[in-house]
């Protein structure tokens, strides 16, 4: 990160903020714009293009995202906001997230191999 980049969580608006080489924080409201994948791609995709986002300052926006999931929630990034590929919808502020973690599995044992681990969907 350059010395004059800072990119940050702040815990009391619940925002990433973002500050180069000028005076003016860029801040990301997480509740507002990163509540879902959908959302969340689409702000970093508009971060990315900004004139002054290098790719190491948007590999620290990236950094931040993962680390705020995992202060908040004590997960990954991707776990949180969509795990097995399913789009949650997430709260920031509240650090709760709505939908199954995981698909409800229609697993059957093959008959007389338990033990084999083989199993029938």
């Amino acid at each position: 990160m350059s010395n004059l980049t800072v990119v940050r969580f702040n815990p009391k608006t619940v925002a990433v903020e973002i500050q180069a080489n000028f005076n003016y924080v860029y801040e990301i409201d997480l509740e507002e714009r990163c509540s879902n994948a959908e959302k969340l791609l689409d702000t970093l995709l508009q971060v990315e293009k900004k004139t002054w986002c290098t790719p190491e300052m948007f590999r620290d926006v990236i950094k931040c995202f993962r680390d705020t999931a995992w202060l908040l929630f004590g997960e990954t990034l991707q776990g949180l906001i969509c795990p097995w590929g399913k789009s949650q919808f997430v709260d920031w502020k509240k650090a709760t997230r709505s939908g199954k973690r995981f698909p409800e599995p229609n697993i059957k044992v093959i008959e007389g191999r338990p033990e084999s681990g083989f199993v029938s969907v």
